[in-house]
């Protein structure tokens, strides 16, 4: 189990982050993310989705361990699945069917100008489907990043500097209104910030107190992603309990102040379940509909007229890179 997630955090009510119900519509409501069977020889892993109603695993078909590494981040949007994953000495990118779990093209480099590409993870596509991910970045670059991806080429461009933040992001989601958030943990709480990818600014960073509320407990974010009407599903690492749990937020929430609902235990390596989560842990819903074009108008339709914060995005720690591993 990782670290214990940030302790304070700025207060929340002074931003009243929420999420606002939108038109778009998915296409079957599914989560998705990735998972394996260590009670086999090898063991099998590639796509899977998690329930709901339990957080529940299943796999959609396809064992696609020998094509990709486990992906530290998942997307769907207008009906592509969109996948990263960091191997050995290399980031790609790939798309697959979210029917069956199959690969649908070849893992493609993803690379930079001026620098290189040390691990991706999380996974999000703003309403035109521009897709970003949180990355550790070497030479000429700055060490962590927000950054963009052309599915086609893998071809990257920085989208905001990271390195400064004083949140360890751990996720980035855009919700149907088209308002994008940082998500990580502040010395051990979990917290959310607006950010405004069209020029790189983020909010103030405020305490997600319903986390923390729910379990008594420190803990950390992993993989999130908003649905068509709205809603925030969200993973958690509880500390005092050293388990993964699903968890969500109504369409309309306040991120910073309102309760959450437990959705179910994600099994991990002291879980003795058939089917398990590797961290870093992916999560997407089934895409929204794509709207305008508009590479990164998201950041102006803040909710409640919350007004952004000054400077630009500092993602403190790959750590979540590192602990990619497979623990029966």
């Amino acid at each position: 189990m990782r670290r214990s997630i940030l302790a304070a955090g700025v207060a929340a009510a002074a931003l009243g982050l929420v999420v606002l119900p939108s038109a778009a519509t998915a296409h079957t409501g599914n989560l998705y993310t990735w998972a394996y069977n260590p009670q086999v020889t090898p063991d099998v892993s590639g796509f899977a989705t998690t329930s709901k109603t339990d957080a529940a695993l299943a796999f959609l078909g396809a064992d696609t361990s020998s094509e990709i590494d486990s992906p530290s981040g998942v997307e769907i949007c207008a009906e592509t699945a969109y996948a990263v994953s960091t191997q050995g000495d290399a980031s790609v990118i790939v798309t697959w069917n979210h029917d069956t779990g199959a690969l649908t093209s070849a893992p493609i480099d993803i690379t930079i100008e001026d620098g290189a590409i040390d691990g991706v993870f999380e996974l999000d596509t703003l309403l035109d489907c521009t897709v970003l991910t949180l990355a550790g970045l070497s030479g000429d670059l700055p060490g962590l990043a927000v950054i963009s991806v052309d599915p086609a080429t893998g071809a990257a461009a920085v989208v905001a500097d990271l390195t400064e933040e004083p949140a360890e992001p751990t996720g980035i989601a855009t919700n149907p209104s088209g308002a994008t958030y940082l998500f990580g943990d502040v010395e051990g709480t979990p917290s959310v910030a607006t950010f405004d990818p069209s020029t790189g600014v983020i909010g103030e960073w405020v305490e997600q107190a319903g986390i923390g509320d729910e379990f008594e407990s420190t803990g950390f974010t992993q993989g999130v992603d908003f649905d068509a009407a709205g809603g925030l599903w969200i993973v958690a690492g509880i500390n005092n309990e050293e388990q993964y749990h699903l968890l969500s937020y109504a369409a309309g929430a306040d991120l910073a102040t309102s309760p959450v609902t437990d959705i179910g235990i994600l099994p991990y390596y002291s879980t003795p379940q058939e089917l398990q989560i590797q961290s870093p842990i992916p999560l997407a819903t089934d895409g929204i509909a794509v709207v305008a074009p508009q590479l990164a108008a998201t950041g102006a339709e803040l909710p409640l007229g919350v007004a952004l914060g000054a400077g630009i995005l500092l993602l403190c720690g790959l750590a979540l890179i590192a602990v990619r591993r497979r623990t029966a």
